[in-house]
């Protein structure tokens, strides 16, 4: 396996989840995984099967250069990348090894990116490169037999793909692996949550869970709680902020800033930092409804909203990249991203509806609890390797 930034502290998010779970369910099976990465790290596997090596890259050409000669004796590469990596992955064409390519970045389209500020446009243009509708020339590469196959977690993810020029036969949808009975255990342990995080019985709890980044609508729900204050009396918004690097510190003093200038400090409690599993399943346990306004979805799917589902809580997200796929159908609620009034209307009617948000929760609990675990999906990768090599 090949993955940029693989560390300890990312192991929280996707897609390097997938690494760090697939890897350590392929070992468990008998096979020899070797992640190459740029970050040196020590990594808590449950089992050290997998090992994991620091390559010294600063560049993607150069990756391909220091990885070659590791990857000749190896069965197959995994390649943790985006739609453009085939134009790094033709440097591996002489080497006639099995290659699949892992994407998990939406593609998005213009009118997707009319949502994001100027400010967001500019700090998370690296990624937003990477992600626009490729280019006929690296479509071309992707359609190459370089690239043995290409895995996506999504239907949607693919159809984009395919409507770009790619082709659709070399694309295979692998969910993303959930172990909800797992993530489950302990449940019973939580009925008193809301009491012992010391909140009222009577408020009405909304909460957001993740990094404080305002593409993922930390700043709707504000502009939106603002709104819902003129509506609703007793309520209060839990911001429990995942910050880990310095650019999510100056969102978190942003977010923090607007709070205070829109008056809304005794409607708000933020936390930050990186929290507990079992601290984070307590506030969701004590929350009446999940929040998760993305504007657009770096990875997909959001751990978060999986973790949500799975404790049965409704779930309001928007109409973006693969999220009506994943909570369509009565699961959640969906909203226009960047809407805040339309974000604030949803808050509220399920305020003012207990029945619609119990009946929300168990089809979403339901849809966790059905979801392929990562065994699961484990089988299916090595029935894919097995073809590829064997071919």
């Amino acid at each position: 396996m090949v993955h940029s930034n693989f560390s300890q502290q990312n192991i929280l998010k996707q897609p390097w989840r997938v690494t760090y779970e697939l890897s350590q369910h392929l070992a468990k099976h008998g096979h020899e995984v070797v992640i190459f990465t740029d970050i040196i790290d020590k990594i808590e596997f449950k089992d050290n099967l997998v090992e994991v090596k620091y390559v010294n890259y600063g560049y993607l050409r150069s990756k391909i250069k220091l990885i070659k000669p590791f990857i000749k004796n190896f069965d197959i590469l995994l390649y943790f990348g985006n739609s453009l990596s085939g134009i790094y992955l033709k440097g591996l064409k002489d080497i006639h090894l099995p290659l699949v390519l892992y994407i998990s970045s939406a593609h998005y389209s213009f009118s997707e990116l009319r949502c994001l500020s100027l400010k967001e446009l500019a700090s998370h243009s690296l990624h937003l490169y990477s992600s626009l509708p490729p280019l006929s020339y690296v479509v071309r590469l992707l359609n190459k037999d370089t690239i043995s196959m290409i895995v996506v977690p999504n239907n949607s993810l693919k159809k984009r793909l395919v409507e770009y020029g790619v082709n659709e036969h070399k694309i295979l949808v692998f969910p993303v692996g959930f172990n909800a009975k797992e993530y489950l255990e302990g449940e019973s342990n939580l009925v008193n949550s809301r009491e012992k995080l010391g909140f009222s019985s009577e408020e009405f709890i909304v909460t957001y869970l993740g990094s404080p980044l305002t593409i993922r609508g930390t700043d709707t729900l504000i502009k939106a709680t603002y709104l819902l204050n003129k509506w609703l009396k007793k309520f209060k918004v839990l911001l429990l902020l995942r910050v880990d690097s310095k650019g999510e510190m100056k969102e978190e003093i942003f977010l923090r800033s607007l709070i205070k200038k829109l008056n809304l400090s005794s409607k708000f409690f933020v936390t930050s930092g990186i929290l507990s599993r079992e601290r984070v399943k307590e506030y969701i346990y004590a929350s009446d409804v999940i929040t998760l306004p993305f504007k657009i979805v770096q990875s997909e799917p959001p751990l978060s909203i999986l973790e949500s589902m799975a404790l049965g809580k409704p779930v309001i997200t928007t109409r973006t990249c693969g999220l009506p796929e994943l909570i369509g159908n009565d699961k959640g609620v969906l909203v226009k991203p960047n809407s805040p009034k339309d974000l604030a209307l949803a808050i509220y009617e399920l305020a003012q509806d207990p029945q619609r948000r119990v009946n929300i929760g168990r089809k979403a609990r339901s849809f966790a609890l059905e979801m392929p675990d990562w065994e699961f999906i484990t089988s299916l990768y090595e029935r894919l390797f097995k073809d590829l090599v064997g071919q």
